[in-house]
C-alpha cells in the first residue's frame, strides 16, 4: 500500500540535501565576491568610501548570474552543487559583463552624480531622477539575468529589448526586485556574517520567483 522509502529517498535526507545545496551555494557566491567582502570588512561605512564598495561590487554581477542559472537548472537535488556553481560560473561571466555592465556603469554614474548635486541648490529637484535611473538598472539587469539563463539561445539585443520592454510594463515587480538587492547589499555590508552566508540564496531565491512571475505568459 505505501511505497518503501529509500536512503536517497527519505524526506529528512531530501530536507538535509536541500540545506546543504542552500549553504554550499551562499559559499560559493562568498568566494566569488572576496573583493567585496574585503572591502566591507576592512573600510569604515562612509560616503567617501562608497566609491570602493561599487567597484568590488562589479563582480558580484556574474555571481548573480550564475545562482539565478543555478536555480533555473534546479540545482538542488545535485550531489556536487559547489562543482556546479563554478562550471555555470566560468561559462557565464562573459555573459553577465555584457548584459549587467552597462547598467553597472549607469548605477555608477548615477551614485556619482547624487553625491555632486547633493550639495547643490537644485540637488532637491535632481536627485530622485538619478534614483529613478539606478531602479530601472538594476531592474534591467535582474530581468536581462532572468532571460539569459531561461533562454540562453537568443540574441543580447533580443534580451535586452525583452528586459526593457518588461521592467516598464511589470514596474511594480521590477521596484521589488530592485529593493531585494539593494537589501541585501545592505545586509552583506552592515552584517556581513549574515549577509554573505546566510542570505543570498533567500534574496536571490526571491527575485528569481518574482522575474518568474513577470515572465509567466513567455513561460506559458
Amino acid at each position: 500500500m505505501f511505497k518503501k522509502q529509500t536512503f536517497e529517498t527519505n524526506v529528512y535526507m531530501k530536507l538535509f540535501r536541500l540545506a546543504y545545496s542552500f549553504l554550499a551555494g551562499n559559499l560559493c557566491i562568498f568566494l566569488v565576491n572576496l573583493p567585496f567582502f574585503l572591502v566591507v570588512v576592512t573600510t569604515a561605512i562612509d560616503s567617501r568610501n562608497s566609491l570602493f564598495l561599487l567597484g568590488s561590487i562589479l563582480f558580484f554581477l556574474p555571481a548573480i548570474l550564475t545562482t539565478l542559472a543555478c536555480f533555473a537548472n534546479d540545482i538542488q537535488g545535485n550531489d556536487v552543487p559547489v562543482k556546479t556553481f563554478f562550471q555555470l560560473y566560468r561559462g557565464l561571466w562573459k555573459k553577465s559583463m555584457y548584459l549587467g555592465g552597462p547598467g553597472y556603469l549607469v548605477i555608477v554614474i548615477s551614485y556619482v552624480d547624487i553625491l555632486f548635486f547633493i550639495h547643490q541648490p537644485m540637488g532637491k529637484w535632481v536627485i530622485p531622477f538619478f534614483f529613478l535611473l539606478i531602479i530601472l538598472a538594476i531592474s534591467l539587469i535582474l530581468n536581462n539575468f532572468y532571460l539569459q539563463v531561461k533562454n540562453p539561445k537568443i540574441s543580447i539585443r533580443k534580451i535586452y529589448h525583452v528586459s526593457l520592454y518588461y521592467v516598464l510594463k511589470k514596474w511594480y515587480i521590477s521596484l521589488l526586485n530592485a529593493v531585494l538587492l539593494v537589501l541585501l547589499l545592505i545586509v552583506m555590508v552592515v552584517k556581513p556574517q549574515f549577509g554573505f552566508l546566510l542570505t543570498p540564496n533567500l534574496f536571490l531565491g526571491l527575485v528569481y520567483l518574482n522575474c518568474k512571475q513577470t515572465y509567466r505568459e513567455l513561460n506559458q
